[in-house]
């Protein structure tokens, strides 16, 4: 990716990816990579890595699938 994100944008991108975890059923890490790449951003696996651990410090949680609306960290 090369450049940093601020606070705001990755918060878009998560919120972004949380509705692609839901919607298509993608992993977290494909999500977020999906998002990034919608949003125009050259992603690398290792920005991945490092949004994916972002994403979790931030409170973002992923969908338990057996129950909707039931959110774990």
């Amino acid at each position: 990716m090369g450049d940093y994100l601020t606070k705001a944008e990755m918060v878009d991108v998560f919120d972004e990816a949380v509705d692609l975890v839901w919607e298509k059923r993608l992993t977290v890490r494909k999500a977020i990579r999906t998002a990034l790449e919608r949003n125009g951003y050259n992603v690398q696996e290792e920005d991945i890595e490092h949004l994916y651990e972002a994403y979790s410090r931030m409170g973002y949680g992923y969908p338990d699938s057996r129950k909707e609306g039931n959110y774990r960290k």
